[in-house]
């Protein structure tokens, strides 16, 4: 217990010194049949030693995907960090049951940026042919320096798994070493 609440303490403390800020938010339109968007953004300032940047990107596909390839460049030095996020939803009816898979939405991270001076170039494809005008539009918003729950779930996953492990090694020790006894609270069974 003592170690569930120093790991949400920690992630406490660090979650209240990010700066959350909003860089982007903005929709983007697809004109008449074009299935691709490319575009360049402002700079931004990004101030701190090293943090992340989160796209949430929502598109509003039905039965169709969409891809948005985003690269992050420094103005000054020129390196670049790039990442792909894909959406897709499909949904039907088949067997006599509703079916669906997939989500309009998705989260992407650049984890461990630089302080520097950065622009985006964003690249946006949607699936073409006629499920093209159930998708006339995406957004997305980039926010920098943003809490990530991602480690305290795997650090709670780890810890609960450790306290499993040892339940279940003492049980089976308590089995084996009552087996022979008339008095057992265990059962073979």
């Amino acid at each position: 217990m003592i170690g569930f609440l120093f790991l949400l303490l920690i992630h406490s403390f660090i979650s209240e010194n990010k700066q959350k800020r909003i860089l982007l938010n903005q929709t983007y339109l697809f004109y008449d049949t074009s299935n691709f968007i490319s575009t360049v953004t402002e700079k931004y300032i990004l101030d701190k030693k090293r943090s992340n940047i989160e796209l949430k990107i929502q598109a509003p596909v039905r039965n169709s995907w969409f891809e948005l390839s985003a690269t992050l460049v420094n103005a000054v030095t020129g390196k670049e960090y790039s990442l792909e996020k894909g959406v897709e939803y499909y949904y039907g009816y088949s067997g006599g049951e509703s079916w669906s898979e997939g989500s309009t939405k998705a989260r992407a991270y650049f984890t461990r940026v630089p302080a520097g001076t950065y622009f985006f170039q964003l690249d946006a494809i949607r699936e073409s042919g006629f499920n093209a005008a159930n998708m006339p539009e995406f957004y997305l918003t980039i926010t920098y320096d943003v809490t990530n729950n991602r480690n305290l779930w795997w650090s709670l996953f780890l810890f609960l798994g450790c306290i499993l492990g040892k339940y279940i090694l003492i049980n089976q020790k308590e089995t084996a070493r009552w087996s022979n006894s008339p008095y057992s609270n265990y059962s073979d069974e």
